[in-house]
């Protein structure tokens, strides 16, 4: 059962502190080798994909970060259909994005960030009309970023312009994903002032998770974290690591 202490809030919202990652899932880049065993085994398998997320929720964590393609929202919605979810989402890169954030409305994402591809290029125009559609589809709107130390520094100067209300950063001891430079990206973290959800806290599974999830959620304004499951035995040991930094 979920405890009230495995929440935090987003602008108003309640968000999990623990959420599963969708990223495994389409096979990303960042798990090497073993990218396209997790794409073949989940991708077009919604019902594998939503008991994991069945398994966080029953373990007290009931929330993803989804990304927005058609099987991992069918599998939002199969978990929904067992019990009380809670999402957040990441917009598709390519011509499919805005129909994407529509989806994502659909499943009640509370907050929608901005994909890195779009923000670490920055085009204002294109981020503005991204937010506007994720505003109208009644989600928060954020920004995730995979290059934080040039990226932040843009946010920081337009945030107030562009209406970001939250950030998708990696964090992690290693400085995976974060241009190598854990201290200026957490500096630049405390400074952009927003609640952040941290991605990445494993380094793709080079930290063990408890040491991950202390290393995060001991950050400036880190709020909730994202790991990517590939199996459902994972899960509890995910959730146990999870749990136990706060005993």
């Amino acid at each position: 059962m979920a405890s009230e202490r495995n929440f935090n809030t987003f602008s108003g919202r309640k968000i999990p502190a623990l959420m599963c990652g969708t990223s495994p899932f389409i096979g990303a880049g960042q798990f090497g080798m073993k990218a396209l065993e997790y794409r073949k085994r989940f991708f077009d398998f919604p019902e594998r994909m939503a008991e994991i997320f069945v398994e966080f929720g029953r373990l007290g964590m009931p929330g993803a970060h989804l990304i927005g393609y058609p099987t991992i929202l069918e599998a939002a919605e199969i978990a929904r259909s067992e019990g009380e979810f809670i999402y957040t989402g990441t917009n598709t890169p390519g011509r499919a994005t805005i129909e994407s954030i529509h989806q994502l409305g659909k499943v009640e994402c509370k907050i929608i960030f901005v994909h890195g591809m779009f923000v670490d290029d920055f085009n204002i125009p294109i981020i503005q009309k991204l937010v506007g559609e994720i505003e109208n589809v009644g989600a928060i709107p954020g920004f995730a970023t995979h290059e934080p130390t040039r990226t932040l520094p843009k946010i920081i100067e337009h945030k107030e312009s562009l209406g970001a209300k939250a950030l998708l950063v990696p964090v992690n001891p290693l400085g995976y994903a974060m241009d190598n430079n854990v201290n200026e990206t957490v500096e630049l973290m405390e400074k952009c002032g927003l609640d952040i959800v941290a991605m990445k806290p494993l380094a793709a599974g080079r930290i063990p998770p408890e040491e991950g999830f202390k290393f995060a959620l001991t950050q400036p304004n880190v709020k909730a974290v994202t790991v990517g499951i590939s199996s459902k035995d994972q899960v509890e040991s995910t959730v146990s690591a999870f749990m136990s930094i706060f005993q």
